[in-house]
């Protein structure tokens, strides 16, 4: 069976478990979790090439709040036609680093240069 298939299967079954012995109400916020999460998905399957879904996979493991602010920004990027293509691993590593830095600068945390700044993150924490 295929991934899709199984999947399927597993939102088919956990829907009719909750329905059986849960809220109804619940089995109808997860099952509207699921659908926004399925888009989400979608739209990131659209824009970003296998090496950046790899690795945005890879950091939503270590950094959670932060992959989802990158995902929300490509996510908005794509809905108002601002990529042209999809976005390579560089692509997503200058994406997180310009919001890392956005938000440590909107926080009063950070007093360089955004391109001292880049330089020294890119050195120091991205490659590994």
């Amino acid at each position: 069976m295929a991934d899709e298939e199984l999947e399927a299967l597993r939102r088919q079954r956990l829907a009719e478990l909750q329905a059986k012995h849960g809220d109804p109400g619940d089995a109808a916020q997860q099952e509207a979790k699921h659908r926004e999460a399925e888009m989400r998905n979608s739209i990131l399957a659209q824009v970003l090439d296998q090496s950046a879904r790899a690795r945005l996979s890879n950091l939503a493991l270590v950094k959670p709040e932060k992959t989802k602010a990158v995902e929300n920004y490509l996510i908005q990027m794509a809905r108002y036609g601002q990529l042209s293509e999809k976005v390579s691993l560089d692509g997503l590593e200058e994406l997180y680093c310009y919001l890392l830095y956005q938000n440590m600068a909107s926080k009063g945390q950070l007093h360089l240069h955004i391109t001292e700044f880049l330089l020294t993150l890119r050195r120091n924490y991205w490659r590994e």
